[in-house]
């Protein structure tokens, strides 16, 4: 990114070396406010973070980074891009109002132009964005269904940390969601259209509307379980497709949950039984 300051007679420029939009997988909207992202110099916590300021457009910028002087002083020209030299960093992001879950992304520096993480969006996104996943303790947002479940590994018994789930309807993805690090999930999505009533006289009683919808999990077991993950570490997953379990013996896949309005769903393993288990568990790769 650059940006330049007429000053009379000459042109001052800058060029930032890192911008980056966060965006709500849920609403779909650009977070501005109330979030947190540092920079630590070639990856190391150890350094004294460089924290990211917020620009008039919800664009999130770091700028007097160690090492990258020339790259900022430069007008941001392709010869000057050409010559520019990279560093590693580590970015931490964290929400202190726990709405969305942390996560660290670990480029090169600078970036020409908005930097993005692809979330395996489809169709692509029409520009580039860092996509910000809801925690389990987010309060909904209005006019969504809720599914939760504690994501437990059908082997080990251990919290599926970090796993990332999909929950579909009649084969379209409705919402992506990635546990925390205690295996706890929130999926968010808008409820579809209810189904028009027959037209009829005298009109049909009308039941409330419910969708079955499809739940698949994506998991590599990572160790040690990182406290904050890696964002594209945790996407990746994406090449792990897992078995959500019904029951653990047998082992039998997960059917389609049932959501209804105004009411959230727990997704449990052995959900029939007595006790009912409190975790849903899955088949780690």
């Amino acid at each position: 990114m650059s940006d330049a300051v007429l000053l009379d007679p000459d042109v001052w420029s800058r060029t930032t070396p890192f911008g980056a939009r966060l965006r709500d997988v849920v609403t779909d909207r650009f977070v501005a406010d109330g979030l947190r992202l540092r920079a630590y110099p070639n990856a190391d916590l150890r350094r004294r973070p460089i924290d990211a300021k917020v620009n008039h457009g919800g664009v999130y910028l770091l700028q007097d980074l160690p090492g990258l002087r020339a790259a900022e002083s430069s007008d941001g020209s392709d010869a000057d891009w050409a010559a520019v030299t990279t560093l590693p960093f580590l970015l931490v992001f964290d929400d202190p109002a726990a709405r969305y879950l942390p996560f660290s992304l670990s480029p090169a520096l600078p970036v020409r132009g908005l930097f993005g993480v692809d979330d395996g969006s489809s169709p692509p996104r029409p520009a580039p964005d860092i996509p910000l996943y809801s925690s389990p303790t987010r309060p909904p947002p209005d006019a969504c269904a809720v599914i939760r479940a504690e994501l437990h590994e059908a082997a080990s018994g251990a919290p599926a940390a970090w796993a990332l789930v999909r929950a579909s309807i009649a084969g379209t993805v409705v919402a992506t969601g990635i546990a925390d690090a205690l295996g706890r999930l929130a999926l968010f999505f808008a409820f579809p259209e209810p189904p028009r009533p027959p037209l009829t006289s005298p009109p049909p009683a009308v039941a409330e509307p419910v969708w079955p919808v499809d739940l698949q999990a994506f998991y590599l077991r990572p160790d040690p379980v990182p406290e904050i993950p890696d964002l594209a570490t945790v996407l990746a997953q994406v090449a792990h497709p897992c078995r959500l379990l019904d029951t653990l013996s047998p082992p039998v896949e997960l059917p389609a949950q049932t959501v209804a309005y105004h009411r959230e769903t727990t997704v449990r393993s052995m959900a029939s039984s007595t006790p009912p288990s409190p975790y849903l568990f899955i088949e780690a790769a």
